[in-house]
């Protein structure tokens, strides 16, 4: 899983929008939505939350965020486009 990807899942599972995640990751909606169709070929899901739930049982995945001490994880910047 690239990086990009890491931080995806992490914001999705902080219940991020695809909107809120390209904001917070830095780039555009349909980027954040390529990363997450290829996800869920990989994991073989259909939805958002079936993929959050088999990326945790991810080994590789698991070990990454155990070496990552929140590198991978966007800051916030504090705004949460559509919050307002």
């Amino acid at each position: 899983m690239t990086n990009a990807q890491t931080a995806i899942v992490q914001l999705l599972a902080d219940g991020s929008t695809d909107k809120e995640i390209a904001y917070r990751v830095g780039t555009s909606y349909r980027t954040v939505r390529t990363h997450l169709e290829r996800l869920y070929d990989r994991y073989h899901v259909h939805c958002r939350a079936a993929l959050v739930a088999q990326v945790l049982q991810d080994p590789e995945w698991l070990d990454r965020l155990e070496k990552s001490d929140g590198g991978d994880r966007p800051p916030s910047k504090g705004h949460r486009p559509g919050r307002d």
